[in-house]
């Protein structure tokens, strides 16, 4: 009797253990899928440089950045702007001094954010010794391009905090657009004791990345993925709807698109990454793709200080022999329109363009005009440098079969990781440099002002024209619209006869996200802002 109940036992746990252990099995596989139901995810191509709001005003950094922090006037969900950090503000009769009142809000760590934070952020990001791209966009404040130049002190710059509570600035003119300036993540604040603490602080997750805006982050592994949960000391913390985000690292545009058709992803797309146009054509998505216009162009710069780009009627002449219309339709394949100048969608100035797309004729008699006053040197020869995408490639290679056919030159392609792409162009270490621009203004100032000097970091060809900044400089102070968009308009006139950026196509944004993703809403300024979009949790647990 014993051996017969010994026996049972021994086949009860035989027979009950794998089922037990299937129970636990699929118990955590049900937990995990309510753990990531609640986490909104997506994927980013590039390689971030920094989290820091002075140096990553690039795309997708500053996308991230504008998560992390919150400057002193904000975007809400029709992209309107509206008070942040600021309880209200004061304009003087002269419409050239702005007296800001800051609410009462803290730091990720529980420190008050001060004018003393915003006054320390913005004069570091004007100091010739710390500034850095993104600078220039400054220019509207009193004394900023003397201390930029270094013909001013930053002592001397229109940037003063009254007290904890109450900060100054002074334009050198009146600027309709500067509350919208102030939402850009150049102009977000970081706080000036940790940063004088931890000089190193926005390198890695930690107590010492310190934010103020909807998220902070809770992990970085770099290459790989940046995670954020919402920030318990955010002021309007209530409204913010997602838990947890989470951004994967991936370049590979048909591996981004496996794992969304797999609800791995929950939006992809612009301003992050790339839909491909493959899956597009194809219609894998089955009528999910969403277009918006945008203010964004793809052009290639132009380094106007090496031979024989510094004759503009070469640069002219590979401008000239660029078939745009091809380019859009059969390599981009995602509603790009042809760009005849560098302002479109709701910035253009002129809406016919400067000058005739793939003008062959023309192309091939200014080239040939630069070969007979150069015969001893090879204008047939150089390069293209570029961040890689597959997009990307199949662009510039599209440029290289042009360029052969039409003018009998031998291009070469330069691929670098978007990082050192990017310092390479800052230096100077490039012939064309194939790069995406975005207007943080909806205004044309903009991307005019990027040409405006030789030496700003934005100015990445060196080109300068005195009668181009003259032009700017008439814009800034004249208060009838109609015409400041007149100079304008003669300003972007010059900078197409001159030619140191080749533009190629405006590109909207082409996003895709799941239906149980709510709230999604982006502007022509490529702005995507995650404070208003919500995760149906219950939808998608059920697609998990």
């Amino acid at each position: 009797m014993f051996k017969s109940y010994y026996k049972s036992i021994v086949y009860m746990f035989v027979f009950t253990a794998p089922l037990l252990m299937f129970v636990g099995c699929t118990e955590k596989q049900r937990q995990d899928k309510v753990k990531k139901s609640k986490i909104f995810t997506l994927a980013y191509q590039t390689k971030i440089r920094s989290l820091h709001p002075r140096i990553g005003s690039d795309l997708p950094a500053a996308l991230f950045v504008n998560m992390m922090f919150e400057g002193l006037m904000r975007k809400n969900a029709k992209g309107e702007v509206e008070p942040g950090v600021t309880e209200s503000y004061k304009l003087s009769e002269d419409k050239c001094t702005y007296t800001f009142y800051l609410k009462k809000t803290k730091w990720s760590n529980g420190d008050d954010v001060t004018a003393f934070d915003f006054e320390h952020s913005w004069k570091a990001s004007i100091n010739p010794a710390t500034a850095q791209t993104g600078a220039i966009y400054f220019y509207i404040i009193k004394n900023v391009l003397p201390c930029l130049d270094g013909s001013g002190s930053i002592e001397d710059v229109g940037i003063k905090a009254i007290d904890n509570w109450t900060l100054e600035v002074k334009l050198e003119n009146p600027a309709p657009y500067f509350l919208s300036l102030t939402t850009c993540s150049i102009y977000a604040p970081v706080s000036k004791k940790n940063e004088e603490l931890h000089p190193k602080w926005s390198v890695r997750e930690g107590e010492h990345l310190v934010c103020n805006g909807p998220f902070v982050v809770d992990a970085w592994d770099r290459g790989n993925l940046i995670s954020f949960e919402k920030n318990k000391m955010y002021w309007d913390r209530q409204n913010i709807q997602l838990e947890h985000v989470e951004a994967y690292l991936i370049d590979d545009e048909n591996v981004i698109a496996h794992m969304f058709k797999k609800n791995q992803l929950d939006y992809i797309g612009s301003p992050f990454s790339v839909v491909s146009a493959d899956h597009i054509v194809h219609k894998d998505f089955k009528g999910q793709v969403k277009n918006v216009e945008t203010n964004r162009i793809e052009w290639l710069f132009v380094n106007v200080t090496r031979p024989p780009f510094d004759d503009k009627n070469f640069r002219k002449a590979l401008a000239y022999a660029v078939n745009r219309k091809v380019l859009a339709e059969h390599i981009y394949q995602t509603g790009e329109i042809p760009a005849l100048g560098i302002l479109g969608a709701t910035l253009t100035l002129n809406k016919e363009g400067y000058f005739s797309d793939a003008n062959y004729t023309e192309a091939k008699k200014l080239f040939e005009k630069v070969q007979e006053k150069r015969a001893d040197f090879d204008i047939k020869s150089f390069s293209i440098s570029f961040a890689p995408s597959a997009k990307a490639t199949k662009v510039v290679q599209a440029l290289q079969d042009q360029w052969r056919q039409v003018l009998g030159c031998y291009v070469s392609l330069r691929q670098q990781e978007w990082p050192t792409h990017f310092q390479n162009c800052i230096q100077g270490d490039f012939d064309l440099a194939k790069m995406v621009w975005v207007s943080w203004l909806d205004d044309p100032i903009y991307a005019l002002q990027t040409f405006r000097k030789k030496e700003l970091t934005t100015n990445i060809g060196h080109w300068y024209s005195s009668e181009y900044e003259a032009l700017l400089d008439a814009s800034d102070i004249e208060r009838d619209e109609v015409k400041r968009r007149e100079y304008l308009r003669k300003a972007e006139a010059i900078l197409m006869d001159e030619m140191p950026v080749i533009p190629l196509v405006f590109a909207p944004a082409t996003y895709v996200h799941q239906d149980y993703v709510e709230g999604i809403v982006i502007s022509p300024l490529m702005e995507v802002n995650l404070r208003y979009v919500n995760l149906n949790s219950e939808k998608k647990l059920k697609a998990l």
